[in-house]
């Protein structure tokens, strides 16, 4: 509110804060700034409006605030992180939305509606005007993390290619399929492919677009055997797997590209821009049928798992999944030098994913291609849980920083100990520390405790005498770990 010049100035009105540095204390304060300094509106602050300006309320410029907070870190990165958290992408399908233009062409001089692509905008380049590469609006890049649960429908991401049929249905023309990919040997441990139709199905599986059983036009998939990108097309009655010679289970990133030619076809595996396997499969058309009625899971593209959750035979992949493009050509013939960020979209790209959402289970396809977009589900679950979004990516590693953890209670049963704490939502295991009396404690070994299991009993723990100091810290799924 305004004050009048005359009215004699009031003492300051002083504001205490419990958690000074949390959300609501964080958007109280930059508010408030804002407010004094003109630059925002007091929209929604009842006591500026109606009858409330003539009760003689205290200005903003009288309030003092001041408080505690028992954690570290300052308000600026509070607010950044609440900045992030108010980024809510657009998805295409809000009530009332009428266009969307996501500038996301990189070339030319024509943008196209995502929701209607014959409905054009037109770029007049007018001195310097053109296309620019830009970071996500947070500034961080996301990717995703899959467990390798490989059941109940969950620790995927499930893109539908049918009803209505998407450019993403890709195999009725030359195709390329590339992404970034970082994945530990202990967590992979499908062994070798020997090669032949199908024989993909039996690694652990990183894209499937199988269909069960013969299928009218045929499939395709990669998974990993023994370490390696093997990549298999079969038309329903024929097929080949070409497996590579580069182990990528390494717990490094790697670029991955697979090809595949429609008249002779011809199928290659790239690992890191160089030429890792090629061999000769089925040509022809192996796009999903439109309107074809099978098994419920067969119309989609599935990322990180065995689609159809038959069993242990067909396990699911586990790692981390960045930056997916899907081409209607052959993209590479020979060696060339991997993208240094993250890929554009131009005419051949029929589907292009991200992974920059950072949150939610909408994962959006940027290509804009004409008769999509083609967008995905994340299914998210499992034990461990998955696939979570992470900083981790291929081209600005930042590390997680995983919540603290707080322990419910600390009990004694006879000579045990027993430890219970809160679930913490991105946890994929704990590390339980425990030492003999001493300040600071000398943290040795831990216990590992999976998740999502919230308790954990020391057995025998004070059988003899003595106390004992513990600490329960937490693990993502980006391997960081809070603080003990």
């Amino acid at each position: 509110m305004t004050v009048d010049e005359g009215e004699p100035r009031r003492s300051p009105l002083g504001i205490w804060l419990v958690g000074a540095r949390g959300a609501i204390a964080t958007s109280l304060s930059y508010g408030l700034a804002g407010l004094r300094q003109g630059l925002v509106d007091p929209i929604g602050v009842g006591t500026e409006s109606g009858d409330f300006l003539e009760l003689g309320l205290r200005a903003f410029d009288d309030m003092v605030l001041a408080g505690h907070e028992i954690s570290g870190g300052d308000l600026s990165k509070t607010a950044a992180e609440l900045a992030d958290d108010w980024e809510v992408p657009v998805v295409g399908d809000e009530p009332g939305l009428v266009g969307l233009f996501r500038l996301d062409e990189a070339s030319g001089d024509v943008a196209r509606d995502a929701l209607e692509p014959t409905r054009i905008m037109t770029l007049y380049r007018i001195d310097a005007t053109s296309w620019q590469e830009a970071s996500a609006p947070s500034g961080r890049g996301t990717a995703l993390r899959f467990r390798g649960t490989g059941r109940d429908d969950l620790d995927r991401v499930k893109i539908p290619l049918d009803a209505p049929a998407v450019p993403a249905d890709v195999g009725g023309e030359d195709f390329t399929l590339e992404w970034w990919m970082r994945a530990p040997a202990a967590e992979n441990e499908a062994g070798p492919i020997a090669g032949g139709n199908d024989a993909w199905i039996t690694g652990n599986v990183i894209l499937d677009r199988d269909i069960f059983g013969p299928g009218e036009n045929g499939d395709y998939g990669v998974s990993l055997g023994a370490g390696r990108i093997a990549f298999g097309v079969s038309d329903g009655m024929s097929g080949e797997t070409v497996v590579g010679s580069t182990v990528v289970t390494d717990d490094r990133w790697h670029h991955v590209a697979v090809t595949r030619r429609f008249d002779d076809g011809e199928i290659s595996v790239f690992v890191d821009g160089r030429l890792d396997g090629r061999a000769m499969g089925p040509p022809g058309d192996v796009s999903h049928l439109d309107g074809r009625v099978g098994m419920p899971d067969d119309a989609y593209l599935v990322i990180g798992a065995e689609k159809h959750d038959v069993g242990p035979e067909y396990p699911s992949y586990s790692g981390w999944f960045d930056e997916l493009r899907l081409s209607r050509t052959v993209r590479y013939a020979a060696d060339f030098a991997p993208p240094s960020g993250p890929f554009t979209t131009d005419a051949d790209t029929v589907a292009l994913y991200h992974f920059d959402e950072g949150r939610g289970d909408v994962v959006l396809d940027s290509s804009g291609a004409p008769g999509g977009p083609s967008h995905g589900e994340r299914r998210f679950g499992g034990t461990p849980v998955g696939p979570e979004w992470c900083t981790v990516t291929p081209f600005d590693e930042v590390p997680c920083e995983p919540s603290p953890m707080s322990l419910l209670f600390v009990a004694k049963t006879g000579d045990d100990v027993v430890l219970a704490w809160a679930e913490v939502p991105e946890a994929a295991s704990h590390r339980v520390y425990s030492v003999a009396l001493s300040w600071p404690p000398p943290w040795g070994i831990p216990t590992e405790v999976g998740f999502p299991a919230t308790s954990w009993d020391d057995v025998g723990a004070v059988s003899g005498s003595g106390s004992r100091i513990y600490s329960v810290t937490v693990v993502n799924g980006c391997g960081a770990e809070s603080a003990p």
